[in-house]
Order: C-alpha cells, then structure tokens, then sequence
C-alpha cells in the first residue's frame, strides 16, 4: 500500500468504509493514516458488527455504526 498520497495531501480525517471481506486491507489503510497523523474513522458492514474489534485496530479512533 503506497502511502504517497497520505504524505502528500496530509489529511486531518480518513473514513474508512469497511467489508468484512476487506477488513485486512482497512486495517492496514487504519494504521498508515494513523501514522501519518490523521484522525480514523471506520464505518461500514465490519465495524457495525464487530465494532470493539474494529475499535481495537492500531490507528482506529472510532467506530460509526
């Protein structure tokens, strides 16, 4: 995953719109926004579900149901 863009546009918040069937890649995509500073927020399928999993993702600051 190319973190180019992160570095680049330096966003303040990152939505996520999580699958279950992309949760992996979510939560790598969690992590490098994390790490370039911005505010995370996962909603979707996923976290609706299961959102003290998704809450407990490096990188996740919060869960929208």
């Amino acid at each position: 995953m190319c973190s180019r863009p992160l570095r680049r546009h330096r966003p303040q918040l990152v939505g996520l719109s999580v699958f279950t069937c992309g949760a992996n890649s979510a939560r790598e995509y969690a992590r490098l926004a994390r790490e370039h500073g911005a505010f995370v927020v996962a909603g979707g399928f996923h976290p609706s579900a299961r959102p003290e999993e998704v809450l407990g993702w490096h990188g996740v600051d919060a869960v929208v149901r």
